[in-house]
C-alpha cells in the first residue's frame, strides 16, 4: 500500500510539473525534472523482468541491448536495442 501511495504521489507530482497554467513556473520546473531524472535501477533486473514477460533468455528476445539506459523516469527506463525479428512475428503475428 505504502508503494502504491508513493507512485501516486510521484504522478501526481509529475502532472503537476506540466501544468504551468495552473502553478509556478519555479515549481513546474522543479517537479519536470520527475519526468526524467529518476535512478536507474540495475541491468540484472531488467533482463530478470524482461525473460519473466517473454518467458525465454534475453538473447532469444533480442540481437542486441544496451546495458546503459538512455532515459530513466520516475517508474520507467529506456535501453536501446535490436529486437529478433521472430520474437515480433511470435508475439503480433502468432507464428
Amino acid at each position: 500500500m505504502i508503494q502504491s501511495s508513493k507512485l501516486l504521489t510521484l504522478q501526481l507530482a509529475q502532472w503537476a510539473g506540466s501544468r504551468v497554467d495552473l502553478f509556478p513556473s519555479l515549481l513546474c520546473q522543479r517537479l519536470g525534472r520527475l519526468h526524467s531524472d529518476g535512478n536507474p535501477h540495475p541491468f540484472w533486473y531488467t533482463k530478470r523482468v524482461l525473460e519473466k514477460i517473454f518467458k525465454r533468455p534475453l538473447d532469444q528476445i533480442f540481437e542486441q541491448i544496451d546495458e546503459t539506459p538512455i532515459g530513466t523516469g520516475a517508474i520507467a527506463q529506456v535501453c536501446s536495442s535490436e529486437t529478433l525479428i521472430t520474437v515480433i512475428a511470435e508475439m503480433f503475428v502468432g507464428v
